[in-house]
């Protein structure tokens, strides 16, 4: 009676535990075909690697498209990813290096981008002539000035009301 351990039809991860390679194996012939003890070595992240590489490349398609909240997000977990795609390895597999380099590259886009917004915002709301250019921008495009909605959205807010 053969036990779990020792019979491949038994167990279906079974691998040859003595150490030792079939004739085949070291005749480079080895496929499950000619020997039902061989089993071919897993590639360790190289599919989590593939994986970050997509988001990292969303995280800068997706700048052009739906800038600054998914862009961080597909860039985030690009770079998480990116780095369990290695591993116990020395090096980082194909995938998992370009994913580190376009997640980080999607990620610094986008918090550029953001600051710039704030800084934007903040020079409009502080700055006198910067509030003049975005007056008559929005009066041009909107027909009614920044200082028009800024004074809706104080009332507004200060009444306790919805928009």
């Amino acid at each position: 009676m053969s036990s779990y351990y020792n019979d491949p039809h038994q167990n279906p991860y079974w691998q040859n535990l003595n150490g030792g390679t079939s004739q085949k194996q070291q005749e480079g012939q080895g496929s499950f075909e000619q020997d039902p003890n061989w089993h071919p070595q897993p590639e360790y992240g190289r599919q989590l690697g593939r994986t970050a590489a997509l988001l990292g490349v969303f995280s800068i398609g997706s700048t052009v498209f739906l800038p600054i909240f998914l862009p961080i997000i597909f860039g985030s977990i690009a770079v998480v990813l990116a780095i369990l795609s290695k591993g116990k390895q020395k090096a980082f597999p194909q995938g998992g290096r370009q994913a580190l380099i376009l997640g980080t590259i999607g990620l610094v886009i986008n918090f550029l981008l953001l600051a710039a917004c704030i800084v934007t915002f903040y020079l409009i709301l502080h700055d006198p002539s910067v509030r003049a250019q975005a007056n008559a921008l929005m009066q041009q495009l909107y027909g009614y000035s920044f200082d028009d909605l800024w004074g809706q959205f104080d009332t507004t807010f200060s009444t306790g009301g919805v928009l």
